[in-house]
């Protein structure tokens, strides 16, 4: 029982970020994708000067010469096209959301299946709302009249709310077992 509940600690605190950086991507999307491409750009350019200074410094290994080129390149063009980044960056988004929504589908089947009552139907609602949406932005990841980044934000916010929805409603069907196993290891003998 200890591991469940590190694992829907350490899942709360995941949709938890998840929130934050979407409220981020929400209100400041340009501070956000400038900042991170900068980020990603200058840790390239880094390495590749690593490697420019193992190729003078090794006997000129030709291998961390070309290392060095193509990461300075990657890493002035991701600076100088902060978009770009974003459009891979979106990609792997898509897949993300496309396999937590995929996930939380079966969840909510699972709820389903083990409950008669109607709390299984939010879960899938949502569940099939980020499916959709990872499937769209895998799609069309920011084409010319593309997805603005505020739905990166809003895909993260329901992500992460869907995810605590669903973390509360496993901790109480297992706090509810819990209670049942622990009820049933004390019978009376008589």
């Amino acid at each position: 029982m200890e591991t469940l509940k590190k694992l829907l600690n350490s899942f709360l605190l995941m949709s938890i970020i998840e929130i934050v950086v979407g409220i981020m991507l929400l209100t400041k999307p340009e501070i956000f994708q400038t900042t991170l491409s900068y980020i990603i750009g200058g840790i390239a350019i880094a390495f590749g000067a690593l490697n420019l200074i193992a190729y003078f410094r090794d006997d000129q290994i030709y291998g961390e010469l070309f290392k060095a080129i193509i990461l300075c390149t990657a890493g002035i063009f991701i600076i100088a096209r902060p978009d770009f980044i974003f459009k891979i960056i979106a990609i792997i988004f898509g897949l993300y959301l496309l396999s937590d929504g995929i996930s939380s589908l079966r969840g909510a089947y699972v709820m389903k299946s083990n409950a008669d009552n109607g709390k299984w139907i939010p879960s899938f609602i949502i569940a099939l709302i980020t499916t959709l949406l990872g499937v769209l932005i895998i799609v069309n990841p920011f084409a010319a009249s593309g997805i603005p980044f505020q739905l990166f934000g809003i895909s993260l916010i329901i992500s992460g709310v869907l995810n605590i929805y669903n973390g509360g409603i496993t901790k109480r069907y297992f706090t509810k077992i819990q209670k049942q196993i622990d009820q049933d290891k004390f019978i009376d003998i008589e």
